[in-house]
C-alpha cells in the first residue's frame, strides 16, 4: 500500500487539490445562489452572452458526438 501511495503521489495530490478546488468553488457561489425557482431558471436573466455559447457549442458538440458515433457504428458494422 505504501508503495502505491509513493509511486502516486503526484496524481493522488493533484486529485485532492482538484476536489479542493471544486468544494471551494461551490462553497463560494452557494451564497451566490438564486433565491426563487423562477430566477434558478432564468439565472435571474444574468447570463452573459459567451457562457451560452459556450453551453449551445458543448451541447453540439456532445449530441453530434453522440448520434455520429451510432451512425458510424451502423455504416461500419459490428466488426
Amino acid at each position: 500500500m505504501i508503495d502505491y501511495l509513493v509511486e502516486h503521489a503526484t496524481v493522488l495530490g493533484l486529485m485532492i487539490v482538484y476536489l479542493v478546488f471544486c468544494l471551494g468553488v461551490g462553497w463560494y457561489f452557494r451564497n451566490r445562489a438564486a433565491a426563487g425557482v423562477k430566477a434558478f431558471y432564468v439565472a435571474k436573466r444574468e447570463i452573459p452572452g459567451w457562457v451560452v455559447s459556450l453551453a449551445f457549442f458543448s451541447t453540439f458538440a456532445s449530441t453530434n458526438t453522440y448520434i455520429g458515433q451510432a451512425g458510424k457504428s451502423f455504416q461500419y458494422g459490428l466488426s
